[in-house]
């Protein structure tokens, strides 16, 4: 009984965690991060503050949380969409163009914000403890590195013409990025439409337009 008891107390936990996580979003999408309080946090939660506070000590805390759930989920698909695409240079520019915009599409209400905080504005710069930034710069890293071993790849197996492949991959990855600011479904683009221009783009960019 006392196990039952505790595997529901942390499924409850995480459901609560999971619905701060949701209204935060929502809200920093809607009010904008500064003007969002924990206070305002909690009531669209409908838990106490201490309770809120159980599971995350600042907004700073909370973004840096969404920050890393998105990392985690594009490198996770990345990955395996790379292994999955084979040797071939474009099936693997495509996969990751594909991978970086879809994912980004699916949290397009705060994944602007999270793009800011990571590359631009430095909202976390100052609120981030040691291993906080070492994990970030941990799954940046781990991206970057993917892209530009795939560049590297497709200079050896394909003759891509890339000066610099580290260049290359920032220049990729800020234009990708930069995609959730201005693209909303249900224009004259589709999602389909909207991938198959960057990868035209990014192919012309590494010389295999």
């Amino acid at each position: 009984m006392a196990m039952a008891t505790k595997r529901k107390s942390a499924g409850e936990a995480a459901d609560t965690r999971e619905r701060i996580l949701e209204a935060a979003a929502s809200l920093f999408a809607e009010r904008g991060y500064e003007r969002t309080s924990m206070g305002a946090i909690a009531r669209a939660v409908q838990v106490s503050a201490p309770a809120l506070y159980y599971h995350f000590q600042s907004k700073e805390e909370i973004l840096y949380t969404h920050l890393v759930l998105s990392m985690e989920q594009v490198m996770e698909r990345a990955e395996a969409t790379v292994a999955a695409a084979g040797t071939e240079t474009g099936a693997r520019i495509a996969a990751l163009v594909r991978v970086h915009i879809a994912t980004d599409q699916q949290r397009v209400s705060i994944q602007s914000m999270l793009n800011e905080s990571l590359y631009g504005t430095g909202i976390l710069a100052n609120s981030l403890g040691a291993p906080q930034r070492a994990t970030l710069d941990d799954l940046q890293r781990r991206y970057l590195d993917l892209w530009r071993g795939v560049l590297r790849d497709g200079i050896v197996w394909d003759g891509l013409d890339v000066p610099d492949v580290t260049a290359a991959a920032f220049a990729i990855l800020g234009m990708l990025d930069h995609v959730v600011h201005w693209y909303r479904p249900g224009g004259r683009l589709d999602l389909d439409a909207l991938v198959a221009i960057h990868v035209t783009l990014v192919r012309r960019m590494v010389g295999k337009g």
